[in-house]
């Protein structure tokens, strides 16, 4: 792990080995920051890229619309998109399977309206319960401008998301 860190190479999935042949939908539309995927994922998605994972996504869903995975893919699709309230109704009706990546991107699509920053809080609180460092980096960024008690816990969720390997969280630590 200390290895893949130094190379900026993501953290190993829970899972621990990816599949012999992944699905086009994993293969294209994994974040690097899903603690449960079954492919090597991305960071970011190059903006003409979308169409394809979209398709990939969908027809995954299509077939498999029990697999909190695609579905769940499939959402970060639309929400690269652009196309929050589809990615939030996808990731609403998860079936109660509660995806730790699922949740962090409803808090995530909630950042994006200032009006919903409890509710963006309470999203990323419970995926970071739940293992996904990225929360920890989103939180210090909805959480240093508060009031005193929130940036006391924006520097706690920095500390904790650079102690889990998050990239962004390491940076600021380390300057």
């Amino acid at each position: 792990e200390e290895e893949r860190r130094a190379l900026f190479l993501a953290p190993r999935p829970l899972r621990g080995e990816w599949p012999e042949s992944p699905s086009p939908c994993d293969e294209l539309g994994a974040d690097v920051k899903d603690p449960m995927r079954v492919a090597p994922g991305f960071h970011s998605v190059a903006e003409e890229k979308t169409p394809a994972i979209l398709t990939a996504c969908r027809e995954a869903f299509d077939k498999d619309p029990s697999s909190a995975r695609y579905r769940v893919q499939h959402a970060r699709a639309l929400y690269l998109n652009r196309e929050d309230a589809e990615a939030e109704k996808l990731l609403k009706a998860d079936g109660g399977t509660r995806y730790p990546y699922g949740i962090y991107l409803r808090g995530v699509i909630a950042m994006r309206d200032p009006a919903r920053s409890v509710e963006a809080r309470a999203f990323l609180e419970e995926a970071s319960g739940l293992g996904v460092a990225a929360a920890d980096y989103r939180l210090w960024t909805l959480l240093q401008s508060g009031s005193d008690a929130d940036k006391e816990a924006a520097g706690k969720y920095l500390r904790q998301g650079g102690e889990r390997g998050n990239p962004p969280a390491e940076e600021l630590l380390a300057t």
